[in-house]
């Protein structure tokens, strides 16, 4: 089989074309969102996007061809979590693909919110990751959602059942969402597995995200719901800075008065490290004070290298586009933030619902879990109807506010 590429460039924009199936990734680092991808699209690495200078890679679509009638968009995103950027500058670059993509008539098909089954604890970074992207999503788009657990080869199959139905049953955790018609199921790192996950929203209609409408109308990022959810985590987090400068503060004078040399030089440094964490914080809110107008002006399109696989007919189209994150002005986010307020908001037309129509197909060539009324895997629908049992002690606690320890049975 051979392969041409054509060479990569920057674009003005990328919108998914009308009869694509459009599916977002979301989840923390890690979760198994990129491994997902490669179930399609082989040879991932030889599709290489150029880097843009100045702009943060944050956004990776892959779009490729399915089948000869069904090309599928898998939207790539970085969780809330990511080494390389900061919690507002994720939700500001997903918020302008989905504001942009909106804002252009496309709906999307279908959100899939990956997990690790085999981690043992709920951490809080997980926690805050599915609070906002609940806030994000919005109860009319969980109809849409496919919450799945992975890397289910890498840990005991009894394990993983009684951390999957204990997500179930939760309802701070997957619980509320699965009882409003959230699909669960399960990714065992095969194909198969990933085509089933994947199919289920080929028969399904177009869905706008809570975050779009908001931002349709004019809000800015920030008094969004999802921003207002991350807020929260940054006020809890400025709280606890606040304590502790006032606590260092304070022994600092007392080792000045003493004379200690090496605890005041510890100390300073622990104050200076603080008071840092505390002007980042407000730099990071002051960055979500822009609507979606502002937004789509931060952010550009990189076209990776196109493959072409195969001769003939049986030739696959596979292209890769980078949404890259252009860099604030840290000193002048002031003025910024004034001018997005007086830019006039662009309020883009309601997308055509119509023209969203689910593919005709076989119902009996679907996975079970697809056949279920509810939309429920079959462990969950059976966990969701299972009376608690009180010698099954529960292992995810929301009582704890770092992270939330499984009690090992």
């Amino acid at each position: 089989m051979s392969s041409n590429m054509i060479n990569s460039s920057t674009t003005s924009d990328f919108v998914p074309d009308p009869g694509d199936i459009v599916v977002v990734l979301m989840g923390m680092t890690g979760s198994g969102k990129s491994t997902f991808v490669t179930h399609f699209v082989d040879g991932r690495d030889d599709i290489v996007g150029h880097g843009l200078q100045g702009y943060t890679h944050a956004i990776e679509v892959y779009k490729f061809a399915y089948s000869d009638s069904v090309n599928v968009c898998l939207v790539d995103t970085p969780g809330f979590d990511d080494t390389n950027l900061s919690d507002g500058d994720v939700l500001r670059t997903v918020g302008a693909w989905l504001g942009k993509t909106y804002k252009e008539n496309k709906l999307l098909n279908g959100i899939i919110y990956l997990h690790r089954i085999t981690d043992p604890r709920m951490q809080g970074t997980a926690r805050k990751n599915l609070f906002i992207f609940q806030k994000l999503c919005g109860k009319d788009a969980l109809k849409n959602v496919t919450l799945v657990t992975t890397m289910w080869e890498d840990v005991k199959l009894e394990d993983g059942k009684r951390r999957e139905r204990e997500l179930i049953e939760t309802p701070g955790f997957w619980g509320s969402m699965a009882a409003q018609h959230a699909h669960v199921d399960r990714h065992d790192n095969t194909q198969e597995s990933a085509k089933r996950i994947l199919e289920r929203f080929f028969e399904r209609e177009g869905i706008a995200t809570s975050l779009q409408k908001e931002l349709e109308k004019g809000k800015e990022v920030l008094d969004t719901e999802a921003g207002k959810e991350l807020n929260i985590h940054w006020i809890k987090r400025e709280e606890t800075l606040n304590t502790e400068v006032q606590t260092t503060g304070k022994d600092l004078k007392e080792a000045r008065e003493t004379n200690n040399k090496e605890v005041v030089e510890e100390l300073e440094t622990r104050l200076k490290e603080a008071k840092a964490e505390l002007k980042k914080l407000s730099e990071e809110r002051e960055k979500l004070r822009v609507d979606l107008a502002r937004l789509i002006t931060m952010t550009r399109w990189v076209r990776g290298k196109t493959k072409i696989a195969g001769q003939g007919a049986s030739k696959v189209l596979r292209e890769r586009f980078t949404l890259k994150l252009s860099p604030v002005n840290e000193g002048s986010m002031e003025s910024q933030s004034s001018q997005n307020r007086d830019t006039p908001i662009v309020q883009p037309a309601s997308p055509d619902t119509s023209t969203f129509r689910p593919a005709n197909r076989d119902t009996n060539n679907l996975h079970p879990a697809d056949r279920d009324t509810n939309l429920l895997h079959p462990a969950a629908a059976a966990a969701m109807r299972r009376k608690s049992d009180a010698s099954d002690l529960p292992y995810w606690s929301e009582g704890e506010s770092d992270c939330t320890e499984l009690v090992q049975h």
